[in-house]
């Protein structure tokens, strides 16, 4: 067993006194090489590629004091299937002098050759907003081969290796979950390359890392952690209770079979604190408004090239005069056009914030069969950036308009709901698409 200290970790359920500290960022690829559907290794494209990153602060607590139940609201992949999860947010815990780790996943066969949607993992940090780039990387191998010895690496048949680059300050010290929607990178790739889930068990690494303008730098030891989450097995899938401690003599990311390790069974199970969701194979497509119009409001900055990217660049309305009280002062609908439309999904994505507390948003998409616009979702709206995708109800079909050129629909609006702090209240949308699936 590891006779390094353990410090256990448990996330506190959402209560009415409190609310869990959420934050939003993006996330840099530095490189993306996966084995295709032919069994080659490809680098597939990242320059540029940047997608939102969610993260949820847990608390600390001493081995063996238990936890509340977790609180947890992932991205809403209406596709997706989940095939892995070991997270029940009681008895988690860290190494922290270990910043790379390995650990064995199986999933279950429903995930078995689709894509990966979102994937949830952990990290605890000792340093306060680092002011450079940190790398996850992240790396998958399908066989474990025994007789190697010390610094052989006992792990062959490599499916993925991905590095994820956070931005400075991400992680502010203490505990964090982070789940990261991969299926929004989807669309950048060919469907020859498409990264499929290996069969049933994946070694799946964990190294955290200085970043540098070659992709990885020094490992961070005790600086960054991956979590482990125990308290009993995973609760979909499976793991054995076992780890490769990447620490002989030092981190070098190499796991070899000496340096198996676990940390003294039930209630601290060595076992990745991870979520891992697949959706259906198909071919994926972002598609980007090509048209935005204000039925209530007034324009206040921004144009439709405005909701492309997550860049900043906003949109901007401010409410404007209703004929009634029922209806929202900010109603903005945008058009755009798919490939096809024979789809099998079609979901909105949208970051969006306002100047007020008090208010609601509500994203609807028109349904060209029924002639009505339909609820996707309605929450409250938040004063910074926060990011969502969620998926139209019912057939995918019927949200395009075959007739005249695949024409797809989305409005947003914004009422006021509570208290608000300003008279004049505005929104900023930093972006609007559709995320498709098609045969």
């Amino acid at each position: 067993m590891s006779n390094r200290f353990l410090a256990v970790v448990a996330s506190l359920f959402l209560a009415a006194s409190g609310f869990a500290e959420v934050r939003w960022g993006q996330v840099e690829i530095a490189f993306f090489r996966v084995r295709n559907e032919a069994g080659q290794m490809v680098d597939l494209p990242t320059k540029g590629i940047v997608l939102p990153v969610r993260m949820e602060r847990i608390n600390a607590h001493p081995v063996g004091q238990g936890g509340p139940a977790s609180f947890s609201s992932f991205f809403e992949e209406p596709l997706a299937t989940k095939v892995y999860e070991n997270h029940r947010g009681t008895n988690n815990f860290y190494d922290p002098g270990g910043p790379s780790a390995l650990d064995d996943i199986t999933i279950l066969p429903s995930g078995n050759g689709q894509w990966w949607s979102d994937l949830t993992l952990g990290v605890a940090t000792s340093i306060g907003n680092p002011s450079v780039k940190i790398m996850n990387r992240q790396l998958g191998w399908t066989t474990f081969t025994a007789g190697r010895g010390a610094g052989v690496s006992a792990f062959s048949n490599l499916v993925f290796d991905v590095g994820w680059v956070f931005q400075p300050g991400q992680f502010p010290v203490g505990n964090w979950e982070y789940t990261i929607p991969i299926s929004q990178y989807w669309s950048q790739i060919p469907p020859s390359n498409m990264p499929r889930v290996p069969q049933d068990l994946i070694y799946f690494a964990q190294e955290w890392r200085a970043y540098n303008i070659f992709g990885e730098g020094a490992f961070l030891t005790n600086q960054f952690s991956p979590i482990f989450s125990g308290g009993g097995p995973p609760t979909v899938g499976s793991s054995e209770d076992v780890y490769w401690n990447d620490w002989d003599p030092q981190p070098d990311g190499i796991f070899d079979e000496t340096e198996q390790d676990y940390f003294g069974g039930s209630p601290t199970e060595a076992n990745f604190l991870m979520v891992l969701n697949t959706q259906q194979s198909g071919v994926q497509e972002t598609v980007r408004p090509t048209s935005v119009t204000l039925f209530r409001g007034v324009a206040n900055g921004g144009n439709v090239g405005s909701l492309h990217f997550v860049d900043q660049n906003y949109f901007k309305a401010k409410k404007g005069v209703t004929l009634n009280q029922s209806e929202a002062p900010i109603q903005m609908i945008c058009e755009g056009f798919a490939s096809t439309g024979n789809l099998t999904a079609m979901v909105a994505d949208v970051m969006s914030k306002v100047n007020t507390t008090g208010l609601t948003q509500i994203i609807e998409m028109y349904n060209f069969v029924s002639n009505q616009w339909v609820l996707v979702d309605q929450r409250a709206a938040t004063t910074t950036d926060s990011r969502l995708t969620v998926g139209a109800p019912g057939n995918a079909a019927q949200y395009v308009d075959t007739a005249n050129g695949n024409i797809v629909r989305m409005k947003i609006s914004y009422k006021v709901t509570g208290p608000t702090t300003q008279t004049n209240w505005n929104c900023s949308v930093d972006l609007q698409n559709w995320i498709t699936t098609h045969p």
